[in-house]
């Protein structure tokens, strides 16, 4: 994102080595936290309707999503019962307004469904 970086990486400036290593390891998928796999667990065994509101680009959230792919979430992504809705902020609490008005929509239709 910063042409300088960019620069410095074309003028030598930047270890090509530990770049390659950094990129490795970023790339590496690691196992799933413990309380990712009681989520997990708690998710799939359950038979009631599940709704997840996801900032989907909240960093907490991004970090669901890739557990989410995983194997341990495999079973409440197909139970049918499970379903994430995703907003395109940031902001985890849904605090600018259009993803207030967006958690507000979700939450009026969720409690019109229950009537």
């Amino acid at each position: 994102k910063n042409p300088r970086s960019l620069l410095d990486l074309l003028t030598g400036k930047i270890d090509l080595k530990k770049l390659a290593g950094g990129l490795a390891k970023a790339a590496q998928t690691e196992a799933p936290s413990g309380l990712a796999q009681r989520v997990a667990s708690a998710l799939s065994a359950d038979s009631k309707p599940i709704r997840i509101l996801i900032a989907d680009r909240d960093t907490t959230a991004l970090a669901f999503l890739g557990a989410w792919k995983g194997e341990y979430f495999a079973a409440a992504r197909n139970s049918g019962y499970v379903r994430l809705d995703s907003c395109q902020t940031s902001s985890h609490s849904f605090a600018d307004a259009a993803a207030k008005t967006w958690l507000y929509e979700r939450i009026e239709r969720l409690l019109a469904e229950r009537d």
